[in-house]
């Protein structure tokens, strides 16, 4: 009972979270994971200029292959920074606001995120007011910024955020223009509810944009396309490492390690649960032995087959109720041990603690069944002879 429990909450916690909505989609996605090798100054833009440049090269000439439908550029693919490392976040403030340097204020803190134009489109992810990144949002221009929901209602309330200012830490602390607002996304993995995000152009932040993962989505098969990919890019610079997957393979990678301890506590409770059915069937099948007489003195003062199937049914049935009562109460405490690893599932989740004590209760009538039917049709003389 316990088993099966544990395994039933991590089963349904690893469904939930693959049915989850990321906030974009995922299908016909290939995605190119790359970098630059440039020497990064903080100081000194002009080197890490050169990998943007690169990448501003790249783009169009990647968006021509045949059966691209657009083609963009990110740090950090979403849902799966926890597993790539380019999670990048911090507080941010606005202008008029709360003042950084002031000690002991507590800043809101929001996931920093740079992008080429077009990410949006190419990933699906909603634009719900203002404007995307333009070609024209360079290093010389205005700094620009667009931010997600979540962090619009934490900012601004029911207000408009587009024309306000914004800055954070990620590597200047200028102010940027709000010019759009996005829908939420869940950037670090599935798991996590989307966070307050501040998307800044590439060209805008250079020394944070030498490693970039290059996305794009396609007509038909997505890694048909990774070997054309490759060859535009090392034509451009042979010296940029490419490493070629679906948005499905880094997806599925970030849910690796529930779906393995799901899989794992899974065979275990499939493990139990035969051995479970295998004692029930020894136990009983053994005590019909033990009462072959008894059976047949009840046969021969009347009893008919039904009452024999009753008698042996009821006694099978009555341990795997006490079984499932005390596996009950210790499935509970283990299930509070597995609450860090449920996902839109409590440990108490009301369909488990229902389905699985019926499941059981199923599994043991039909372990019972054989030996039961067995009795049923021992003849009476048959039985008495026994003795």
């Amino acid at each position: 009972m316990a088993l099966v429990v544990g395994a039933s909450l991590l089963i349904r916690s690893f469904v939930a979270l693959e049915r989850v909505s990321l906030g974009f989609s995922a299908d016909h996605l290939l995605v190119l994971e790359t970098s630059v090798p440039v020497r990064v100054d903080m100081q000194n833009v002009a080197s890490a200029q050169r990998a943007t440049e690169l990448y501003a090269t790249l783009l169009p000439r990647l968006a021509d292959v045949p059966g691209v439908t657009s083609v963009a550029a990110i740090r950090g693919l979403p849902s799966a920074r926890d597993r790539f490392g380019h999670d990048s976040d911090g507080g941010y403030w606005l202008q008029g606001g709360q003042d950084p340097a002031v000690v002991g204020v507590r800043l809101p803190q929001a996931v920093f995120t740079v992008a080429t134009p077009g990410y949006f489109r190419t990933l699906g992810i909603p634009l719900r007011r203002g404007r995307d990144f333009t070609v024209n949002d360079r290093y010389d221009a205005p700094f620009v910024a667009v931010i997600n929901d979540a962090l619009a209602r934490q900012a601004f309330g029911d207000g408009d955020p587009i024309g306000r200012n914004i800055a954070c830490g990620l590597d200047n602390l200028k102010f940027m223009t709000i010019v759009g607002v996005v829908g939420d996304v869940r950037s670090n993995n599935p798991s996590r509810a989307p966070r307050p995000e501040i998307y800044m152009p590439v060209e805008q932040h250079p020394a944070t944009a030498t490693s970039l993962a290059i996305v794009a989505r396609t007509a038909g098969e997505p890694m048909a396309l990774a070997q054309a990919f490759r060859e535009i890019i090392r034509t451009a610079n042979g010296d940029v490492p490419i490493r070629a997957s679906t948005m499905g393979d880094a997806l599925a990678a970030s849910v690796a390690t529930p779906r393995f301890r799901t899989l794992l506590i899974g065979v275990f409770a499939a493990f139990a649960l035969v051995l479970a059915i295998a004692g029930v069937y020894g136990v009983m099948a053994y005590a019909v032995s033990r009462r072959t007489s008894e059976i047949g003195v009840r046969m021969a003062m009347g009893a008919a087959a039904t009452d024999i199937l009753r008698l042996v049914m009821t006694q099978g049935l009555r341990l795997a109720v006490v079984g499932i009562a005390i596996g009950s109460a210790l499935a509970y405490a283990v299930a509070q041990l597995l609450r860090g690893m449920l996902f839109a599932v409590g440990p108490a989740d009301p369909v488990v603690y229902i389905g699985v004590p019926l499941a059981l209760l199923v599994t043991v009538a039909a372990a019972t069944a054989i030996p039961a039917l067995r009795a049923a049709r021992i003849s009476p003389t048959q039985a008495l002879r026994a003795e």
